[in-house]
């Protein structure tokens, strides 16, 4: 059996991506995040979040002469 992904909750979502959680927030209610709600709670996946930091990532430039 596949080990379950750990979700994330919107607290902790907002400190691994170093956002508020209103923006966190914000994002859910607009759909731009998937998201998973269990009840009434609401839950983000971690990888979905390591691959959002990963894309965003901008290399940096060679040094110059």
């Amino acid at each position: 059996m596949a080990t379950p992904e750990k979700l994330l909750t919107v607290s902790e979502a907002a400190a691994l991506v170093g956002y508020k959680q209103a923006t966190v927030r914000s994002k859910i209610l607009k759909r731009e995040w998937p998201h998973c709600k269990i009840g009434r709670s609401v839950r983000l996946k971690e990888s979905f979040l390591t691959r959002l930091i990963e894309d965003s990532e901008v290399p940096a430039r060679e040094e110059r002469r």
